[in-house]
């Protein structure tokens, strides 16, 4: 509260309906257990997001608990973004699930990215795992968040050649 810079930010921070997707190549839907609660079901959230994905072919990223935040996520056609992808996040396995605030966690992230036909893919240890699915980027922990942002810009990077050399090759 002492620190004007960062409540300068705060105060300007936008709300989703004030988003133009359109300006938009990536989302980055950051890790804490926080994001557990409200994003995976925020349909203005859902709606930034697809635009990016869909329309503009950009890359839709998440780590840690961030994964939350992708589950429910659909393709115009109505299938689940994280069908037949490699999905990581924070795996149930690594919670303190005798703790209180597991009990109150809405859904797990691993099964129910398994439960919509993706693949969830993580490590035993604490060290950084990403999975990169085409333009779909997630990490399994917080140590990961260097290594997902990096590949964040190489996908970007990737698909932004594909499309262009696809332009054109158009007649």
């Amino acid at each position: 509260l002492d620190d004007a810079r960062i409540m300068r930010g705060l105060r300007g921070t936008v709300t989703p309906a004030q988003i133009d997707p359109t300006q938009y190549r990536a989302v980055y839907y950051v890790g804490g257990s926080n994001a557990m609660y409200g994003v995976a079901e925020n349909v203005a959230l859902q709606r930034i997001a697809m635009r990016v994905y869909e329309g503009n072919g950009g890359v839709i990223s998440a780590v840690c608990h961030g994964t939350a935040g992708i589950v429910n996520l659909q393709l115009a056609g109505g299938q689940y973004l994280v069908s037949g992808k490699r999905i990581s996040g924070y795996p149930e396995e690594h919670e303190r699930q005798d703790a209180p605030y597991f009990n109150q966690f809405p859904f797990l992230i691993g099964q129910t990215v398994v439960s919509r036909g993706g693949a969830f893919r993580t490590v035993e240890s604490d060290d950084p795992h990403v999975e990169v699915d085409g333009r779909l980027v997630t990490g399994q922990n917080y140590a990961s968040a260097t290594p997902v942002a990096q590949a964040v810009v190489e996908a970007l990077r990737i698909h932004t050649v594909q499309a262009s050399n696809q332009a054109a090759a158009q007649p």
